[in-house]
């Protein structure tokens, strides 16, 4: 088989053609992403960064694929702050009532 130069077109058969099925996995990463909460607003991006450099005085490339998404947040919790003891203080919520803390339940433990 013939030498391929390195472009566009060929990017994919790098290591084998190893890269391309990093690229095609990052990509369906970030539109597996949007399609599930994509109505945040947030973008998604696909990054594919080649670094060339010699070993020795042979060129050789690697690239690195990355898909960034925007983080999972759950929603807050309100919570009491209360000292622990040696002047530390811990917080304390209402595991069944995210918005406040100091809400009794039928089943409490203490």
């Amino acid at each position: 088989m013939a030498m391929k130069r390195l472009d566009h077109t060929t990017l994919g058969a790098l290591d084998n053609g190893a890269v391309g099925l990093l690229i095609d996995e990052a990509i369906a990463s970030a539109m597996n992403d949007l399609s599930d909460r994509g109505d945040d607003g947030q973008p998604r991006t696909v990054t594919i960064t080649l670094e060339m450099k010699r070993k020795g005085r042979t060129p050789v490339v690697e690239a690195k694929v990355c898909a960034k998404v925007p983080p999972y947040r759950s929603g807050p919790t309100s919570g009491a702050e209360k000292a622990i003891g040696n002047g530390q203080a811990g917080l304390y919520f209402q595991p069944m009532n995210a918005d406040n803390a100091d809400q009794p339940t039928m089943f409490d433990e203490e």
